[in-house]
């Protein structure tokens, strides 16, 4: 069979939802060579070489297996000459570039998934508590960016070095943190600090012991103000006049 090469270029919510992963592992399954790579206007492009009915399957799987956050507002397929053959398929580093082929938005923060909320209570310390824990399907990303095309120096993780372990589950294909740009751990990323009003800071033996402080000051009937990587929350009792 005859190698031939497409370009397919998305728009939509496709970046910051694992799209890069998807696509990546994707191609792996089906032995097909080429790359992925963000664009600079929120779009991706993706170049991959096979033999025609097996692009075709590709072609397919985009669109009928994508992220659950994936929304495509447009999807451009352009068969072109295979001028020279890729070895591999990977992920490119993004691009500034911008082709323009349709709307591209940036995706909303997105609750804490069931995988990564069961990391909480687990033994494992490094997420056990853990705040900040999220992966590929969760976590922040409209309140963590500060400009595209989606990646860690884009964001305000920019300031949180991965730790040996976390850099191992960003770089595993077979991890549900690969390529996940929030990945981070208690070793290695962000953490909470509490003050009182007066600004004097109050230490505590844990984080455990830290959210209990503060749903006890809550359900005291305090105000709370909750800074995140992506904000800042009041938080306060519904029920106390």
């Amino acid at each position: 069979m005859v190698d031939v090469t497409v370009e397919i270029l998305v728009s939509g919510i496709v970046q910051g939802i694992g799209y890069r992963p998807f696509v990546y592992n994707l191609a792996k399954e089906l032995n097909l060579k080429g790359n992925v790579q963000n664009l600079g206007d929120a779009g991706v492009k993706i170049i991959v070489q096979g033999p025609k009915e097996i692009l075709d399957k590709f072609i397919e799987l985009l669109k009928e297996n994508k992220p659950k956050l994936c929304i495509y507002e447009s999807f451009q397929v352009n068969w072109e000459t295979t001028s020279s053959l890729f070895e591999s398929f990977d992920i490119a580093k993004s691009s500034s570039e911008t082709k323009g082929i349709g709307f591209s938005y940036l995706p909303p923060d997105v609750s804490i998934c069931d995988e990564c909320l069961q990391e909480l209570d687990s033994k494992e310390r490094r997420r056990t508590n853990y705040p900040f824990n999220s992966c590929v399907d969760c976590g922040p990303r409209y309140t963590v960016i500060e400009k595209i095309p989606y990646d860690r120096p884009n964001t305000v993780m920019t300031d949180f070095p991965f730790c040996s372990k976390c850099n191992k589950d960003y770089k595993n294909s077979d991890n549900r943190r690969f390529h996940a740009q929030t990945t981070c751990c208690i070793d290695c990323g962000p953490t909470y600090t509490v003050y009182s009003s007066s600004n004097e800071e109050i230490s505590f033996s844990s984080q455990k012991d830290l959210v209990r402080f503060i749903a006890k000051e809550i359900e005291d009937g305090k105000i709370v103000a909750i800074k995140g990587i992506g904000g800042t929350h009041l938080a306060c009792s519904t029920l106390d006049d």
